[in-house]
C-alpha cells in the first residue's frame, strides 16, 4: 500500500483538495486578498486535506489497489480506467 506510486497520488489528492477548498472558501465570501480570513480559510482547508488523505488510506487498506482509491485495479480494468 504504501508504495512511490501511493504516496505520489495521495500527496497529489491532498494539494488538489486543499486548492479547491481553498478557492471555494475564499470566492464564495466575495474576498478580497487584504481583508480574507486567511488564517480560518487555511485551516478550514487544511482539514479537508486531512480528511482526503485519511480516506485516502482507508482506500489503499481495503482493496488490493496501489492506489489510495477505493476500487481495486481489476474493478478499474472492467470499467475501462
Amino acid at each position: 500500500m504504501f508504495t512511490i506510486a501511493f504516496a505520489k497520488a495521495l500527496a497529489e489528492r491532498a494539494i488538489t483538495v486543499f486548492s479547491s477548498s481553498l478557492a471555494g472558501l475564499l470566492t464564495a465570501g466575495g474576498f478580497g486578498l487584504i481583508d480574507a480570513p486567511w488564517e480560518q480559510s487555511l485551516s478550514v482547508s487544511g482539514m479537508a486535506a486531512l480528511v482526503a488523505v485519511l480516506l485516502s488510506i482507508g482506500g489503499g487498506a481495503v482493496t488490493s489497489s496501489k492506489t489510495p482509491d477505493f476500487t481495486s485495479d481489476k474493478t478499474q480494468r472492467e470499467l475501462g480506467g
